[in-house]
């Protein structure tokens, strides 16, 4: 059996901008059951027009062998206003739109069959 892991979180703050970036990779071989592959990257970029009020973009990419997605892409903004920003607490409201797009390949056992519509 091989496994390797990978996870990263980063985040930079100025007094205007914040961004935010996850990444998590995960891969993992057993004899006989089949691999195992799940990769993903999320960001988020915070624009702060005042102290409190801000504007936000999302991003992100994902893919899971094992629930057969070759790739989901999502993007999407909308503003936000910070309620609390302390050291153990961010709480923030968030209104906004997420387009997110989906593909997934056919499943080797039944083919011709899609696992998620």
């Amino acid at each position: 059996m091989s496994q390797s892991s990978v996870e990263a979180n980063g985040e930079c703050q100025s007094t205007h901008v914040r961004v935010q970036a996850d990444l998590t990779s995960l891969f993992s071989k057993q004899a006989p059951v089949e691999s195992e592959s799940a990769h993903s990257l999320s960001t988020r970029l915070d624009y702060y027009l005042t102290p409190r009020a801000f504007v936000f973009t999302l991003d992100g990419l994902e893919r899971d062998d094992r629930e057969f997605l070759n790739l989901r892409t999502s993007a999407g903004g909308g503003m936000g206003w910070q309620i609390a920003d302390t050291a153990v607490t961010q709480l923030s409201l968030l209104g906004g739109m997420t387009f997110i797009n989906e593909r997934y390949r056919e499943n080797v056992e039944q083919p011709g069959l899609l696992t998620k519509p």
